[in-house]
């Protein structure tokens, strides 16, 4: 399983993220994506990577509008995960960059959906449960998988979430954002790709978009929710999308 920091897919993220924020240093998502590798592939211990807020500026949502107390800041780079001899994809899109650090923070927490970079050597059960029941049962079977939110930012002051799918400007940006995710994707494998949402948030967005691809999505309870029977619901529907005759791409 490789994570890919090949300077084509972070230059194709610099371009997607231009959407909704000014990249004032670039080299920073670089430098983040080669530490989350070697996180990834066990070559270094977990090291929370943040940049400042004045590195990372919101489209249509100033930070000086949030107010003067001090919010949690959290931003999950896309990741791509391939295996050697894989031709076909899957875009796994999910909703938000969720945080739980309790401490006020005026940085700006960067990690990957899912804490994805950590999956090799952590023990959280969920991340276990994402590693082992979805993104291996898709990479054994000949797929390269592209993992990303449709919400690129976190913010959360002190008891509440802000609630940025009411903010009409980032909500928009986000949506062209995940054009462009999408866009690269069906260019880097022009052979079978699926499309996979997680959570209703997600769904919504890409129900919006799903006419540009002409491509008919799959859409997914979250992996994070407890129900009954989770495991053989995953294993049921991956089944299902494996050997969809479903037109994507």
């Amino acid at each position: 399983m490789i994570f890919s920091i090949e300077k084509h897919f972070i230059d194709s993220i610099l371009e997607s993220f231009s959407q909704c924020f000014e990249i004032v240093q670039p080299q920073l998502i670089e430098d983040a994506y080669k530490a989350f590798q070697k996180n990834f592939d066990g070559d270094c211990p977990k090291k929370i990577e943040k940049v400042e807020l004045t590195d990372l500026v919101i489209k249509g949502l100033p930070y000086s509008e949030l107010g003067i107390e001090s919010h949690h800041y959290g931003i999950d780079l896309p990741v791509l995960l391939s295996s050697p001899g894989n031709s076909k994809a899957v875009i796994f899109i999910s909703e938000d960059p969720l945080r739980r650090s309790k401490d006020p923070l005026d940085t700006i927490i960067l990690s990957t959906p899912f804490g994805i970079h950590l999956l090799n050597k952590d023990n959280n059960p969920n991340r276990r449960f994402y590693r082992n029941e979805i993104l291996l049962a898709f990479l054994t079977k000949g797929y390269n998988v592209y993992v990303t939110d449709i919400f690129k930012i976190w913010i959360k002051g002190f008891g509440h979430k802000l609630n940025l799918r009411k903010n009409e400007v980032v909500y928009q940006n986000s949506i062209e954002c995940l054009k462009k995710e999408i866009e690269f994707i069906k260019n880097q494998y022009n052979t079978e790709i699926k499309i996979v949402t997680f959570g209703r948030p997600a769904e919504f967005a890409v129900r919006q978009i799903e006419y540009m691809f002409e491509c008919e999505p799959t859409y997914l309870m979250h992996p994070s929710h407890r129900f009954k029977n989770k495991k053989d619901y995953f294993a049921q529907q991956i089944r299902l999308i494996q050997t969809s005759e479903k037109k994507n791409f």
